[in-house]
C-alpha cells in the first residue's frame, strides 16, 4: 500500500484533513514512507511546471520547457530544481528515479488517468515519464512508464517525455 507525507515548498509536514485523509494543502513534495524517496510534484506553472517535455539526459533533442530551463533536458532540469533548493533540499541530490522507484508510485487500481493518486500528485500527465535507465537490448533508448495506465516500455533518448524527480529521504 501507500503510506505519503505532504510536504510544502520549505520541507514542512503538511496536515491531513477530511476521511479519508488528504493533504490539506496542495503539496510541492511527496515523502514516500515506505521507501523513504521524496518526490517533486508537479505544478502549472513555473520551474515544475506539469507540461513541458525534456530531452533525456543532456541531449538537445526537441523538447519544450518554456524559458526554465535551458537546453530543455533532464540533465539542465535537475541542476534546475537542485538550485531551487525545492523543499528544504540543499544537498543537490535531485535526480531522474529508476524504473523500480518510478512504478512504487503508480497506482493500478485507479480506473480513471492518471494511474497516481491525484490528492498527492496534482498536476500529473496521463503519459510517459522518463526514468535514469537505459534499455538493455538498445543504448539509444531509456526506460519510461506511462501514467495513463501504469504500463511501462523504452523510448528513444532522442525524443522528449515528462519527468519527474526524486532524491533520498531525510
Amino acid at each position: 500500500g501507500f503510506d505519503f507525507t505532504p510536504l510544502d515548498a520549505s520541507g514542512t509536514v503538511i496536515a491531513l484533513t477530511g476521511s479519508p485523509a488528504v493533504p490539506s494543502a496542495t503539496p510541492r513534495c511527496v515523502k514516500d514512507n515506505v521507501t523513504n524517496l521524496i518526490w517533486e510534484v508537479k505544478t502549472t506553472s513555473g520551474l515544475q511546471d506539469t507540461s513541458y517535455l525534456y530531452a533525456w539526459g543532456n541531449d538537445a533533442g526537441a523538447a519544450s520547457c518554456g524559458a526554465s530551463v535551458s537546453p530543455c533536458n533532464t540533465d539542465a532540469y535537475i541542476a534546475a530544481l537542485n538550485a531551487a533548493d525545492l523543499c528544504g533540499e540543499t544537498a543537490d541530490d535531485w535526480r531522474l528515479p529508476t524504473l523500480r522507484e518510478l512504478l512504487g508510485i503508480v497506482h493500478n487500481g485507479m480506473t480513471t488517468p492518471p494511474a497516481i493518486d491525484a490528492n498527492y500528485f496534482s498536476a500529473t500527465q496521463s503519459n510517459w515519464y522518463w526514468t535514469n535507465d537505459t534499455y538493455q537490448l538498445y543504448s539509444g533508448y531509456a526506460l519510461v512508464v506511462r501514467f495513463s495506465n501504469g504500463e511501462s516500455g523504452a523510448v528513444d533518448k532522442s525524443g522528449s517525455n515528462y519527468v519527474r524527480l526524486v532524491r533520498s529521504g531525510q
